[in-house]
């Protein structure tokens, strides 16, 4: 008899063990869902103002000039990550993103709970 429970207790804390690294695998995947697509907002936002406000269109030296000078400001308070190589992948994600200037849409925006799942 306590063969029996000392098993049925081990088979119930192997399941339980199972059901809980599902869900921290779950969690895992449904935050870095929503890390990646605030990062692809905030390129996108940040790539489409420079080139609205900053570049006005205009690329060449005065874009060069422009880059410069906005990485410097931005990597003395938020550091390397924000030089110009960054800046200019933040251009080009506005510049595929943004053919009818409208951000990309997430499920979080479009009203769908966050368990969503992408087709």
């Amino acid at each position: 008899m306590q063969d029996l429970v000392s098993q049925s207790l081990h088979a119930l804390q192997v399941s339980a063990l199972a059901d809980v690294r599902h869900l921290i695998d779950a969690a895992r995947q449904r935050v870095a869902g929503t890390v990646n697509a605030a990062l692809t907002q905030l390129y996108w936002q940040i790539g489409n103002r420079v080139n609205l406000e900053l570049l006005q269109g205009k690329r060449a030296e005065y874009g060069k000039q422009v880059i410069v000078e906005l990485a410097k400001q931005l990597t003395t308070q938020f550091g390397k990550g924000w030089s110009e190589r960054p800046l200019r992948y933040c251009l080009r994600i506005a510049e595929a993103l943004s053919r009818n200037n409208k951000p990309p849409q997430y499920p979080q925006q479009q009203g769908l709970s966050p368990h969503h799942q992408h087709p």
